[in-house]
């Protein structure tokens, strides 16, 4: 017998069939989004830290200088460079722009191979163009130039409000003078370029002899017509990079800074531009290298600029007293050191206290040394007869928050564009960290690794990921960083 179904009863199932079907796409799609937003963070965080970093480079052009442009010109790839301007010191003459022009020159003799490994080298003429004079006369921050007006200009660009790091390896008369133009000009925008500028000093420069650690006309202006004050790093332990061969500044690293290292792996037999590097057994080698090595290590993961704190190959910085965005690499009331750590303070580190004072940045002269020999090679080998860098990726937050016995899960991928084979370590930064707790990671070696959130809320826990190839001449180090904050 044929029963029929009221139409009422038809129609009060399909309204509840379509309300569950759209309920069911709404949790679908509000899931959906959830995840989206949480993989956009990350994306968002990941693609802040793997940026290039916007950078004028402002020297005196001494002898180190002349040296540390042969470095600036090998890794023009992996920085956003804007500017490069002179800034006299003590111990500079006028004129010193031209020095950097001779180098571009060279620069362009091997920059058609240099493409070969990375087509993003700027062009010679682009930085011809960014290349500009600047304040010539050591102190004199009250005379507007060529340099010191396109700082300004940049400062005051509200179009692009991402940092810009301006690097003194000379004095500092170039800044200061951009500096001294805004707030003669442009007082509203003071606090706008403070919290966008970011000075990089290497020592101070406005001093010498005598007066060194006395005289110092730009910075005090700046502390006294800025507040706040844009971030200013100190770094007085640039010897690490300047008196190569020196096991006092090299701590174990002293085998990649030897004249016969260089000659081998650098300067001989890798064009014009590499033998234009001076080796000096008195110290003046590299010495304005940290500048530029502070932006390289965290553009490859380490994510030192981000913090002076932090940490990597431009050492390690801790603020200054009564002065919020002042920071130094060590104490300059008494030299003690601030960041040689309980595990790094027993037979490792004895030697004298400038090896302890020079640790924060030569404990990584292996990688930096090998990255500089690799670009060495890109200025005269094709692709396939030169190392390059592995790819890394954290696949973790590199921000955690969590709770004491809380399991954290690490986790990268990573590739190598030679094929080479990779090996993996992940390590606890105990001195960037703030927890005096030592973790355990268990496997260490792999590309997945844990360890268990220990009991000390309210402090924070660096772990540092390192990929390297297995190349035999030059190995290279790719990094990545996550930062656990300990719940209370």
């Amino acid at each position: 017998m044929v029963q029929f179904v009221s139409l009422k009863k038809v129609l009060t199932s399909a309204v509840r069939m379509s309300e569950v079907l759209v309920l069911t796409v709404f949790l679908f799609f509000a899931l959906l989004l959830s995840g989206c937003g949480q993989q956009q963070k990350n994306t968002e965080v990941k693609a802040v830290i793997n940026k290039k970093l916007r950078v004028i480079h402002t020297s005196d052009l001494v002898k180190d200088d002349e040296n540390t442009l042969v470095r600036l010109m090998l890794f023009a790839n992996d920085q956003n460079i804007i500017g490069i301007h002179s800034s006299a010191s003590p111990w500079s003459d006028t004129g010193i722009i031209k020095k950097v022009f001779h180098h571009i020159d060279l620069y362009e003799k091997v920059y058609e191979n240099l493409k070969k490994h990375d087509p993003s080298y700027p062009s010679p003429e682009y930085l011809r163009r960014i290349t500009m004079p600047g304040n010539e006369v050591a102190n004199d921050y009250k005379t507007d130039t060529p340099g010191s007006l396109h700082i300004k200009d940049v400062l005051l660009d509200h179009s692009d409000d991402s940092p810009v790091w301006v690097t003194c390896w000379g004095g500092p008369a170039t800044v200061t003078a951009a500096l001294r133009y805004i707030n003669d000009h442009h007082p509203e925008e003071k606090d706008y370029v403070a919290r966008k500028l970011k000075i990089y000093f290497v020592s101070r420069q406005e001093g010498k002899g005598d007066t060194y650690l006395k005289v110092q006309p730009c910075m005090d202006y700046i502390n006294s017509h800025y507040d706040p004050v844009p971030e200013m790093l100190t770094c007085e332990t640039y010897n690490y990079m300047n008196y190569w061969g020196d096991e006092h500044f090299w701590y174990n690293n002293v085998q990649y800074s030897t004249r016969e290292w260089v000659a081998e792996n650098y300067n001989v037999g890798h064009g014009p531009l590499c033998a234009d590097f001076e080796y000096y057994d008195t110290g003046d080698c590299d010495g304005d290298a940290p500048a530029m090595l502070h932006l390289l290590g965290s553009y490859y993961g380490l994510r030192s600029a981000e913090k002076p704190w932090y940490g990597g190959w431009g050492t390690r910085f801790t603020r200054c007293v009564n002065n919020d965005n002042r920071y130094v690499d060590w104490d300059e009331k008494d030299l003690k050191i601030h960041y040689v750590a309980d595990a790094y303070s027993g037979d490792t580190i004895t030697r004298n206290w400038t090896q302890k004072m020079c640790y924060s940045g030569s404990r990584w002269n292996d990688d930096i040394q090998n990255e500089l020999a690799v670009r060495a090679d890109w200025c005269v080998k094709d692709y396939q007869d030169a190392n390059h860098p592995p790819k890394v990726m954290l696949t973790v937050n590199p921000n955690v928050t969590a709770k004491p016995g809380e399991r954290i899960d690490l986790s990268c991928e990573a590739s190598d564009p030679d094929n080479d084979k990779l090996s993996y370590s992940w390590w606890q930064y105990k001195e960037a960290g703030t927890s005096s707790a030592t973790v355990n990671i268990k496997n260490a070696d792999k590309s997945n690794a844990f360890f268990v959130c220990p009991d000390d809320p309210g402090k924070t826990i660096h772990i540092i990921f390192e990929v390297q190839d297995d190349d035999p001449e030059h190995p290279l180090t790719r990094y990545g960083r996550v930062i656990v904050k300990i719940k209370k």
